[in-house]
């Protein structure tokens, strides 16, 4: 079978269209999986700012509530670890408010008990607490068990 040139160039530039289209539905579903996956790394992004905000909120709670109960206790005494440990286990929550504005801004809170463990020495208090908060909304969750502070005995409580 003999072809002429017009018969050859529109057999190639048949073959080049089909091939420039598959290329272009390629990189439509190509780009279409990375918009996806960008959505969810946002998501998920986001969500880990939430959790790093519920740790924050936490934290700061417990620094008050080792703050108060420096003030209200002194850092010397019989059993004064005991007296910092049920002072925060009893008034942690209270200072977290019901975690209402996470829960307003549409995220579940899981809590459970307080657990404080009280070390105070010449160079510091230090303050570990168990208390696991759960967050989630939708199908993600993160759950934060512990939470730290210290502080030097000696800096000014007023």
């Amino acid at each position: 079978m003999k072809f002429k040139k017009g018969q050859i160039t529109l057999i190639l530039i048949i073959g080049l269209v089909i091939l420039s289209s598959l290329g272009v539905i390629i990189y439509i579903n190509s780009s279409g999986k990375k918009d996806t996956l960008k959505a969810d790394e946002l998501a998920t992004m986001n969500f880990a700012s939430v959790r790093g905000s519920v740790q924050f909120y936490v934290s700061e709670c417990l620094k008050l509530n080792t703050l108060s109960a420096m003030k209200n206790y002194g850092i010397q005494g019989a059993n004064i670890d005991d007296s910092y440990e049920w002072y925060i286990e009893n008034n942690l929550k209270s200072c977290l408010k019901g975690f209402e504005e996470f829960k307003n801004a549409g995220y579940e809170i899981e809590e459970e008990d307080v657990k404080a463990d009280v070390r105070i020495n010449d160079k510091s208090v230090v303050v570990k607490v168990n208390y696991p908060v759960t967050v989630s909304k939708g199908d993600i969750r993160a759950k934060i068990d512990y939470y730290q502070f210290s502080i030097n005995p000696l800096v000014s409580v007023d």
